[in-house]
């Protein structure tokens, strides 16, 4: 027993430690919450050292399964040092450390879209110099199974490093950086397209019945794949083995850009390829479509208008090539092409547009909105959604798009399990959230839902931070008449998050775009949640601090509605004139309304005089609005029956 309990403490002093990826040079460490974590062997004794403007040493003991945890609470915020980490004989050092804020920016794609594909993009990233702010960006990776650590590194902000990090992340961090004036730690675990039920725990969903069907345990079809799909579940579990490489340009070698496609397939675009029966592949896959156009469309300069194309392209019209987006190009995929055809280019009669795309991995293809698949003639703008022929020139087999649910980033708690809970439990000043577009259509749901997923990550965390998010942004066509709109009704659901205790919102109901539903403007964006930061996570700033007006209690009279308000002094509008966007009801189908402003009440009657039984504001997709409180932020959307 003395010699095994000698060799125990031998490999015990020289047993490996371990840190995870979040952990690195340039990092920020949360002031009052610097918990530095890890692995070594168990028993073993951990010395955790800030140096920098004084020095600070905690210990921790590493328990059975090898976990310890240490947290320095004693340097000052604005520090700047090393740390180190001593077990036994192995230590870890990094320098350049930041005692900061740290935020962590999540959700799909509107936090996902990067600064250089925003609105003033080249300035906003020449100005990107800030070395306070650090950047850490999470790999992507979906598995609900997931028990290892994340793929990332932290960097200082610069303008190469912050034009393809998360707009609205790094927009919300300057601003908190130039009122607060103190270190930002931004980490962006992002997934474009992805729902909130990814997002979030699975134990915490299965406890609540109406997020029960989300909480099943991924073991039972992790064995049902493992006995009849194996080759599958390898590459699920390697999505690195799915990756294609491409062997050279064959379709224009044989002159795909123009001459017969009669052995050609068809399929309506733009859509993800692998949805398409055939296409289920990775690699080379070209589209082609014949457009007919009148010598007055043809004589001048056009552009061509395909949206975003994931992962890169080569586009011909007529045969010769005119525009590109090569590999190596950052977030190809969430680039729109936007090709300009010299005068010259398009001729009368016949035209073939031919669009090479190469998909390295997971989903690709023709992936904008049918509204952004146009030529544009000057003012006229010509349709070009519909059917395209397509033909592969090469091809891997690819990934399902219908992927099992514990491997796909839809699934219920894929993204929390490998994107969110590696991190665990390092310390937050808060979160951002920017999601909501793909749970549209399932507001109740919602509403249940994203209450459940802060209450866990806090939980998680072990940290009550603040969470704020953005409600989402005005999309689609602008409706003539008032009624329902499920894209309302998600962001009425949103706002149960309020109901929690250290949270906030930004709106941008004012800012989107009818035809994308990735608005370009995040500047604003990243402003208006720090203004809602402000207002609980930094009471003492001297930075500007507000919401959005919401309502506060309806008044119901014989022929009217009085809305009064929060978070407004005063309301006005934009254009000085009477409030737009207000409907009511009156036992039937809603009607537009009068609305008067009176300080910050609203004043809202039916246009006949009539009872009113219902009234709402900007319900609707893409609501018209005007109506903004003293610091010209937009009044929320909501609706409200009369009991």
């Amino acid at each position: 027993p003395m010699l095994q309990a000698a060799i125990w403490a031998a490999v015990t002093m020289q047993a490996p430690l371990e840190l995870p990826a979040i952990f690195g040079d340039h990092m920020v460490l949360q002031h009052g919450h610097a918990r530095v974590f890890g692995q070594a062997a168990p028993g073993t004794r951990v010395s955790v050292s800030f140096r920098g403007g004084g020095e600070w040493t905690e210990s921790a003991t590493a328990g059975a399964d090898g976990r310890w945890q240490a947290t320095l609470s004693g340097p000052a915020l604005g520090a700047e040092g090393t740390v180190s980490v001593q077990a036994g004989s192995a230590t870890k050092a990094f320098s350049d450390v930041l005692i900061g804020d740290v935020w962590l920016c999540s959700g799909q794609s509107n936090m996902e879209w990067p600064l250089a594909a925003t609105d003033d993009a080249q300035a906003a990233i020449a100005a990107a110099t800030d070395t306070k702010i650090r950047l850490f960006t999470v790999a992507k990776r979906a598995d609900a199974t997931w028990k290892g650590d994340v793929t990332g590194k932290w960097v200082v902000c610069s303008p190469e490093e912050a034009a393809q990090f998360s707009a609205v992340g790094y927009h919300f961090g300057q601003a908190l950086r130039q009122s607060e004036g103190i270190p930002i730690g931004l980490i962006d675990s992002t997934w474009g397209g992805t729902p909130a039920e990814a997002w979030t725990p699975r134990e915490a969903m299965a406890a609540k019945p109406a997020l029960a069907h989300f909480g099943k345990d991924p073991a039972a079809e992790l064995e049902r794949i493992r006995r009849e799909q194996p080759e599958l579940l390898e590459l699920m579990k390697n999505p690195a083995a799915g990756q294609f490489q491409d062997k050279g340009n064959k379709g224009a070698a044989e002159g795909w850009m123009t001459g017969s496609a009669a052995d050609w397939k068809t399929a309506p675009m733009p859509q993800q390829m692998q949805r398409i029966r055939g296409l289920e592949v990775n690699g080379v896959v070209w589209f082609r479509r014949d457009i007919t156009l009148t010598a007055a469309q043809a004589r001048g300069a056009a552009t061509l208008s395909l949206g975003p194309i994931d992962d890169y392209d080569i586009t011909y019209v007529n045969g010769k090539e005119v525009g590109a987006t090569p590999p190596g190009t950052a977030n190809a995929w969430s680039t729109p092409r936007l090709y300009p055809l010299p005068a010259g280019t398009l001729k009368s009669g016949a035209n073939t547009i031919a669009v090479r795309v190469l998909d390295t991995g997971g989903a690709g293809g023709l992936m904008g909105q049918p509204q952004e698949f146009r030529l544009d003639l000057g003012a006229e703008k010509l349709p070009l959604a519909g059917d395209w022929s397509w033909k592969i020139e090469q091809s891997v087999p690819a990934l399902p798009p219908n992927m099992p649910a514990p491997f796909s980033p839809n699934g219920p708690s894929t993204l929390w399990q490998a994107m969110v809970r590696p991190l665990v439990p390092y310390g937050l000043k808060g979160a951002i959230w920017y999601q909501g577009e793909s749970n549209v259509g399932r507001d109740r749901e919602y509403a249940v839902l994203m209450p459940t997923m802060v209450q866990a990550w806090r939980r998680e965390f072990g940290n009550d931070f603040g969470f704020l998010f953005v409600q989402l942004a005005n999309f689609q066509a602008r409706a003539a008449a008032p009624g329902d709109s499920a894209w309302a009704a998600l962001r009425d659901s949103q706002m149960e998050v309020l109901s929690l205790p250290k949270t906030g919102f930004a709106t941008a109901i004012d800012i989107g775009e009818a035809n994308d539903i990735h608005p370009r403007n995040k500047r604003d964006v990243g402003r208006r949640l720090a203004a809602s930061a402000r207002t609980f996570a930094y009471p003492g700033s001297d930075g500007w601090k507000a919401q959005s007006p919401r309502v506060a209690t309806v008044r119901w009279e014989s022929s009217s509605a009085v809305i009064d308000w929060l978070d407004a002094a005063s309301l006005k509008t934009t254009d000085g004139k009477a409030p737009v966007g207000f409907a009511v009801q009156s036992g039937g189908a809603w009607v537009w309304a009068q609305a008067e402003i009176k300080g910050r009440q609203v004043v809202v009657r039916h246009p006949e005089g009539r009872e009113i039984t219902a009234v709402q504001y900007a319900w609707a997709d893409n609501p018209e609005v005007n109506l903004v409180n003293e610091h010209g932020l937009p009044a929320i959307c909501f609706r409200r029956m009369r009991d």
